[in-house]
């Protein structure tokens, strides 16, 4: 598992942290792994490793990407990307969880980002953009609140046929009296 924390209880010691730059080749190679870009992102191109570094440091400084990292060991296990469009009062997530170690109960580092994204943010709606093939992202979404908005038919090619983008959307006033943010508050009361 190329030195991957493992365990089934892996992600109750998950937390997530800022940028280090002892993170930045492993940040890069995930996110311009052209064999994995389709399941998280919508941004179908890779990037040279100079533009993608001067991406995540400008994303961290603005308090909008953040690592999930496994606590003991200090090793990142995924990232979270957002992105806030200030005149709308509107913003966007991406997850990425390190392909070992998907399907592990990644729900919590994910739950402290949209309650940072809604705390820190003035946002009237969170929107996810998700490839129909990708399940268990889908699934977390629907069990946070998110409500499925529409989709974009067939727009991404991958093993041999064409797949839907499912966009999910979850309100502010969703998220203060649902489910996600109730278990934010008891993580920081």
């Amino acid at each position: 598992m190329n030195g991957q924390p493992t365990g089934a209880g892996l992600f109750t010691a998950v937390s997530l942290d800022g940028v280090r730059a002892s993170d930045m080749d492993l940040l890069a190679s995930w996110m311009n792994d052209v064999g994995d870009l389709h399941l998280w992102s919508p941004r179908r191109k890779p990037l040279s490793y100079e533009d993608m570094h001067d991406f995540i440091r400008q994303r961290a400084r603005v308090g909008l990407f953040a690592v999930m990292r496994h606590t003991p060991s200090g090793q990142p296990v995924g990232f979270v990307d957002g992105n806030f469009h200030e005149r709308d009062c509107v913003g966007e997530i991406e997850v990425f969880i390190s392909p070992e170690l998907r399907e592990r109960g990644a729900g919590r580092p994910i739950v402290e980002f949209i309650g940072h994204m809604f705390v820190n943010y003035p946002l009237r709606s969170l929107f996810a953009q998700v490839y129909e093939y990708n399940i268990t992202m889908i699934s977390l979404l629907q069990k946070g609140g998110f409500q499925h908005e529409g989709s974009l038919r067939d727009y991404v090619w991958w093993q041999d046929r064409y797949w839907d983008v499912r966009i999910y959307r979850l309100d502010r006033e969703v998220w203060e009296n649902g489910r996600l943010g109730r278990i934010w508050r008891h993580y920081h009361n």
